[in-house]
């Protein structure tokens, strides 16, 4: 299944020949939308709400709402299911998503723009425009890397996105005129 937010209040569920299957409305403008991996649940967030409702999709009927204290600005299932790391301008909240509980916070100095869980969920790579990417433990929600660039370089910024490869297991950060790869990130750690 694909999940589409649509811009407004609204979002669509598509099977694999591209049919609705559900349709879904927020409070809010509906900005973000993620699918577990067991296509189980659909969660969807809106910035001008600050709030993440997560849905059981096949009742399409809410399992449960979580209040933020900022504008939600993306959210994503870890490769398990089990967490949402929902991103907060600076901070990113960890969800348990089968009670919508925060469970942990990772936060940077300045806005945070990408967030990946590695394959087996056991860390988070966050990417901000403090020039730094994180690599946090999953379950304790402590730092156990940074890595940093320098900031007088006009060139490259560590602050776009941030890709994990599941099988290969390193990653890839994007800055504004170039990306660079980072070889196999558990020997960083």
């Amino acid at each position: 299944n694909i999940a589409v937010a649509l811009g407004d209040s609204s979002s669509v569920i598509l099977n694999g020949k591209l049919q609705t299957i559900r349709k879904f409305k927020h409070k809010g403008k509906l900005e973000y939308c993620a699918l577990s991996p067991d296509g189980k649940q659909y969660s969807t967030s809106s910035g001008t709400d600050s709030c993440t409702i997560t849905y059981n999709l096949k009742t399409g009927k809410e399992r449960y709402r979580v209040n933020h204290s900022d504008e939600v600005k993306n959210i994503q299932y870890s490769p398990s299911g089990n967490k949402i790391g929902v991103i907060l301008s600076n901070t990113v909240q960890l969800i348990d998503s089968s009670n919508g509980n925060i469970i942990g916070e990772l936060s940077h100095d300045e806005r945070i723009s990408s967030l990946q869980f590695c394959s087996d969920g056991s860390y988070i790579a966050t990417s901000s425009h403090d020039n730094s990417i994180k690599i946090w433990d999953s379950i304790t929600c402590q730092c156990v890397y940074v890595i940093t660039h320098n900031q007088n370089d006009a060139n490259y910024v560590l602050r776009e996105y941030i890709v994990v490869n599941p099988i290969e297991q390193f990653m890839i950060a994007t800055g504004k005129r170039q990306f660079k790869g980072y070889d196999d990130y558990d020997e960083l750690l």
